[in-house]
């Protein structure tokens, strides 16, 4: 297997060998994944070819689809932190026609840990346009009998799209342009897009990863297609299906959220602690029928709630917080092991499938961290 990126593995021998097991059983053609701690890289791995039948390597740039969000709620976290809005305000002061069909009590709490009244997320299609989506979102009505703040569904796309709009309206300044300036830029990820210009599209393309889905159950040779993330029109825009970036800075985000002491710059210690703090309880999703502990745009860990509710891996403590998009990325940080880990596989496959994949190869992580440890 050719593996490539910017710091070489031998140290983690489990972890390679789960990658290269995943793509001679058809799991993947091709996986990324990057390990950090607060201090700086661990290890990087590349592994198989990619969709375009070239050697995958750490450069490729994968859409991070719910794994981008932390972005937003760092953004929201620093106009929280200037007083320019609360989490108590309800998201219909800043988008007021969100607030005509049942919705108006919704705050941008409960944005973020996805209990706005909708049983359903109105706009889950990749490349639709953003007023279009804003239309769709504003006209669907709260659903019957459930209030803002007790009612859980999780909403992937809605989500992304209202956070972005009060990003937008607010700040007066576009969505991919305040990303770069407050986000992107402080938290040093040089090799992350929201929105790419036409010239970093153009520059960007040859180590733009392209996803597969085979969501189906049965032989995993079948019924293979490539989703439309990674044209001009998907990565040129700012939408949920937009954001890219290589592992390493995915990884290096998710350090930010779970390990470091202090806050990103422009963010106050108090709003920081009420944005990484564990929920108090767990909440039934009604999408997913699972309980979960749903955090402020982050997921954490809930294996210690039962099978169906395990996130990130066996392994994982329960203080791990991270996010998992469309059953091929996986980033998470957990402040009891020190690691953050960031994770890629390229094609999504049927649901008990791409859990399996993420449990071995979190596991394995795990291990080759202790095992190194030990022996260090």
């Amino acid at each position: 297997m050719s593996a490539s990126g910017p710091a070489e593995s031998p140290d983690f021998p489990r972890t390679r060998r789960v990658l290269e097991e995943g793509v001679e059983l058809g799991w993947h053609s091709a996986t990324l994944l990057s390990v950090r701690t607060a201090d700086g890289p661990v290890t990087d791995m590349a592994i198989g070819r990619t969709l375009d039948g070239v050697a995958a390597t750490g450069k490729h740039l994968a859409p991070l689809f719910c794994a981008a969000k932390p972005l937003l709620v760092v953004a929201l976290a620093r106009l929280v932190t200037q007083e320019r809005l609360s989490w108590e305000d309800p998201v219909a002061r800043f988008v007021p026609e969100f607030g005509r069909h049942g919705t108006s009590g919704a705050t941008l709490r409960h944005l973020l840990d996805h209990s706005i009244g909708l049983s359903a997320d109105p706009v889950e299609i990749i490349g639709l346009r953003w007023a279009a989506a804003l239309r769709a979102i504003c006209r669907t009505p709260a659903h019957p009998g459930w209030t803002a703040g007790v009612e859980h569904a999780y909403l992937p796309f809605t989500s992304w799209y209202l956070m972005g709009e009060v990003l937008t309206r607010v700040s007066g300044v576009p969505l991919a342009e305040f990303l770069r300036r407050e986000v992107l830029g402080p938290l040093g990820l040089r090799h992350t897009y929201v929105g790419m210009s036409t010239e970093e599209f153009e520059r960007t393309r040859p180590v733009l990863a392209g996803v597969g889905s085979r969501q189906v159950r049965g032989d995993p040779a079948a019924h293979l297609f490539r989703l439309p993330v990674d044209g001009p029109d998907v990565c040129g825009d700012v939408g949920p299906a937009s954001a890219r970036s290589t592992m390493a800075d995915l990884a290096r985000l998710y350090a930010v959220i779970g390990l470091r002491p202090h806050p990103p710059v422009g963010v106050g210690e108090d709003v920081w602690a009420e944005v990484t703090a564990p929920p108090n309880s767990a909440v039934f999703d009604q999408r997913h029928k699972v309980w979960t502990r749903l955090g402020m745009g982050v997921v954490f860990e809930g294996r210690q709630l039962g099978e169906g509710s395990r996130v990130f891996g066996p392994e994982c403590s329960p203080d791990t917080r991270g996010h998992r998009g469309l059953g091929s990325i996986v980033a998470y940080a957990d402040p009891r092991t020190g690691i953050a880990v960031a994770m890629f596989f390229d094609i999504t496959n049927e649901a008990l499938m791409n859990r399996a994949r993420i449990d071995r190869t979190s596991a394995a992580v795990y291990q080759d961290w202790l095992d190194g440890n030990r022996h260090g």
